[in-house]
């Protein structure tokens, strides 16, 4: 899973989404082993919807969601500082949170890496 979380009227998040995430979800949008889900940490909803039907930070085919700040995901993986991105494997293990930004080929790259060491990992765990 790919987890990005931003916050209306961040222009790093808009540059993020626009420049990186959104061709690295055309690309990978139809794989079944990758979801992409998109996290705004505004403290209304109403500003996240604005952000959502802008078009400019998320796709609406990502699983779009809202969190409040310092509750659920944002608390849970102490998400304070945006645009952030996340890895999560199908068990819920972090495989690796940075602000880096990445050139999308790069971020494909690192998410089929991720996705393929998950797989054989898992592969080994199996009788």
């Amino acid at each position: 899973m790919v987890m990005s979380f931003w916050v209306n009227g961040c222009k790093f998040c808009m540059r993020y989404y626009q420049q990186t995430l959104k061709p690295v979800f055309e690309q990978l949008k139809d794989d079944p082993d990758i979801l992409f889900v998109s996290v705004n940490a505004d403290n209304s909803l109403d500003n996240w919807e604005k952000g959502l039907s802008s078009g400019r930070y998320v796709h609406p085919d990502m699983i779009n969601l809202h969190e409040t700040p310092g509750t659920g995901l944002l608390d849970y993986y102490k998400i304070a500082s945006f645009p952030q991105k996340l890895f999560v494997d199908a068990d819920n293990r972090l495989l690796l949170i940075t602000r880096q930004q990445y050139k999308p080929e790069k971020l494909i790259e690192l998410i089929r890496q991720m996705k393929n060491e998950t797989a054989e990992e898992l592969s080994t765990l199996t009788p």
